[in-house]
């Protein structure tokens, strides 16, 4: 569970977490109590919860200044039933798992995300465009306000072609990678990793993604590694959008991801897989998180999954139904009896080499074999890699001037 981050100098007024149950906005709005000038301690912020909704989030209802904002399924039960709950799960680890059992945090609400008409919806039932939906998942992205009239992605540019800008934000965003990320894969790394869950209230990057993404997402269960749905696009976009982005990261390093985009239009969003879908018809797929470990060279000790909707200029909207983390058994083959682990993953896949830093068995990574090894990280092979005391760095030769996409010269 990510848990909203909130200031002292502020008393937690900065943060909101919404909760769902059932349908509607509670009216109670809960604050903290201890004065302003008050410090509180870290299990105090985290207890301020000052608004609860029954149902859903839309981002034409006022929210109180709310930064991470989370939901849970109203077949959620009580703290007071987890300790029954994890022993009846662990019990049936490789059984299929309802989407209605996790807890989402969403940018749907958060004080940068103001396109009228988006929506996150848990056990949504109703009917979109002809097709219904019985307690599955709604998620719309509005039209903003700023992309009226236009037909310059300059959102997108931005987010893109900036001097020193990141993809790094993911607190408020997808990742994505921009042109700076792309010179140096190294520093991209560093950018992403070790994100404590909290909102960064001095990221002045959020104002521009909140106008661009709906997103929603939620830590997958160890015991699992298949997304299985059946999809539908209900409002579809003509330019520099993709109404639904599937996910997967490495919660401690962001960089590291493997994305499904459909009905694409564009080439931007760093996508692994890209397919187009009739609209308004049901598409059953599966997902298997395998395809993370033939891209990195590793599996990740615990996943994101995270749902998005991208688009710089129109509404767009998908509906899921039977949404649910399965297990698929693995084909890995089993170590060698002298055989060294490769940092958290047992063994690296054929295609695959182990670069560690020194005789460390921690700091190691599989990388391709048709990479270099730099320390424990991956740096193309006519990259230069460059090792200190201070750590290590992969960059392009200088002599290589790296090239900006198309986009940027728009």
């Amino acid at each position: 569970m990510v848990v909203p981050f909130c200031r002292a100098s502020l008393a937690c007024t900065a943060v909101a977490m919404v909760v769902l149950f059932g349908s509607g906005f509670a009216n109670e709005v809960e604050e903290c109590e201890s004065p302003l000038e008050q410090e509180h301690s870290s299990s105090q912020q985290s207890a301020c919860l000052l608004q609860r909704s029954r149902s859903e989030v839309t981002s034409e209802r006022p929210q109180v200044n709310p930064q991470l904002v989370q939901r849970k399924s109203k077949d959620q039960k009580g703290s007071k039933d987890q300790p029954a709950l994890k022993q009846k799960q662990s019990s049936k680890s490789h059984s299929p798992q309802s989407f209605k059992d996790l807890s989402w945090t969403t940018n749907i609400g958060q004080m940068h995300h103001e396109c009228a008409g988006s929506r996150f919806e848990v056990d949504f039932t109703g009917t979109r465009s002809g097709m219904a939906v019985n307690s599955g998942m709604l998620l719309s992205k509005g039209t903003c306000s700023d992309s009226i009239n236009t037909t310059m992605p300059s959102l997108t540019q931005a987010l893109t072609c900036e001097k020193t800008g990141t993809g790094c934000h993911m607190w408020c965003a997808p990742v994505w990678q921009s042109h700076y990320d792309t010179t140096d894969w190294s520093a991209f790394d560093s950018r992403c990793k070790n994100w404590d869950g909290g909102f960064n209230d001095n990221d002045t990057q959020c104002a521009n993604t909140g106008k661009v993404f709906t997103w929603a997402r939620t830590e997958v269960p160890s015991s699992k590694n298949a997304l299985e749905m059946t999809l539908a696009i209900a409002t579809n976009c003509s330019t520099w959008c993709a109404p639904l982005w599937i996910t997967i990261y490495d919660t401690k390093n962001w960089a590291k991801s493997y994305r499904w985009c459909f009905n694409r239009k564009d080439d931007w969003g760093a996508c692994d897989n890209a397919e187009d879908v009739s609209l308004y018809a049901w598409h059953d797929r599966k997902f298997e998180f395998h395809h993370f470990m033939h891209k990195h060279g590793y599996t990740a000790d615990t996943f994101a999954l995270e749902f998005a909707t991208y688009s710089e200029f129109e509404a767009a909207e998908v509906l899921m139904n039977s949404v649910q983390l399965t297990h698929v058994k693995d084909t890995t083959p089993a170590p060698l009896p002298d055989h060294q682990a490769c940092g958290s993953t047992r063994q690296c896949s054929s295609k695959h080499q182990c670069c560690r830093k020194g005789d460390s068995e921690v700091d190691a990574k599989c990388c391709p074999t048709t990479w270099s090894c730099c320390e424990d990280s991956c740096c193309p092979s006519y990259y230069t890699c460059s090792i200190t005391a201070f750590g290590h760095t992969c960059k392009p030769p200088t002599d290589e001037v790296a090239t900006k996409p198309d986009l940027c010269h728009l």
